[in-house]
């Protein structure tokens, strides 16, 4: 049992420009708890830094926090548990309780939030920020998730979500982007693949989704602040190589309000008129 002196304020007073403390001296029984500041390790809590050989310039506070660290540098774990089972790796910030609860040698990862990236163990350069973000996610680096219970990946890499449940589909695909609220992918191996809005769905590789479907299929604007139609554009269209959906061809056209229409089987977007016409029977 150790016993701090803790020196309490328990009155302030301002006279005249003066400052005058009233202080109450108490000492207070703590159990259990450790204090570091060797090698330039600075911890407070119970069991921080029980197993330090020569690791260096790390920060732990909380019970447990880097209690495993053996040569492990360059770390700082706040919180109940956080980065308890990091032993060699480096250069790891974990906040929250359970951050970065499992992690052993994996590097340069950022964990702020309630659980957060807990079990990861050799993943690197991962950046996890909010509370039951990317849960699931063992070894794999360079994803970042932003966001309450963002993405669920826990073998691919190189993803990014932002927004609260994100890629609760995504599991083990690569190289995707999925931002807003409950943006996903309709499986959960997809490569390459982006949703943008509020629950939009991606469900191809190699594909970018913008907005949700049915009552909240969104117009989308460019060039304008106000869309009209699915997909509106102020300026200049251009659709290169373009093939006829018909044998016979078919004609884009422009009407009064600028809606793009389609007259299949013809050539051309001219109103048939009489003036064009000769020898009607």
């Amino acid at each position: 049992m150790k016993k701090y002196l803790i020196t309490i304020i328990t009155s302030l007073f301002i006279i005249s420009g003066a400052v005058a403390l009233a202080v109450d001296s108490k000492t207070i029984n703590v159990a259990n708890v450790t204090s570091e500041f060797t090698n330039d390790n600075t911890g407070l809590g119970t069991n921080v830094f029980s197993a330090i050989a020569g690791g260096v310039s790390s920060v732990a506070i909380g019970v447990n926090a880097l209690d495993a660290a053996t040569t492990a540098n360059y770390n700082v774990a706040i919180g109940h548990n956080a980065l308890t089972t990091t032993t060699t790796g480096g250069s790891n910030i974990g906040i929250g309780y359970q951050a970065l609860q499992l992690h052993t040698t994996g590097t340069d990862n950022t964990v702020v939030g309630h659980n957060a990236g807990s079990l990861i163990t050799e993943g690197v350069n991962n950046v996890i920020i909010g509370s039951g973000s990317m849960t699931s996610l063992t070894t794999q680096g360079y994803s970042t998730a932003v966001g309450y219970q963002a993405l669920a990946v826990t073998t691919g890499a190189n993803n990014v979500g932002i927004g609260a449940s994100v890629g609760g589909t995504l599991t083990s695909g690569t190289n995707n982007v999925l931002i807003g609220y409950a943006a996903d992918t309709g499986s959960s191996d997809l490569t390459n693949a982006t949703a943008i809005g509020y629950s939009a769905i991606v469900s191809g590789s190699n594909s970018l989704v913008l907005g949700a479907t049915g009552a909240n299929q969104p117009n989308v604007g460019i060039g304008t602040t106000t869309p009209w139609r699915t997909f509106s554009a102020t300026g200049t269209v251009a659709f290169p190589n373009l093939t006829p959906a018909t044998a016979s061809g078919a004609a884009v056209c422009v009407g009064a309000d600028g809606e793009l229409v389609v007259n299949l089987g013809v050539n051309t977007c001219l109103v048939s008129s009489l003036r064009f016409k000769h020898d009607i029977k």
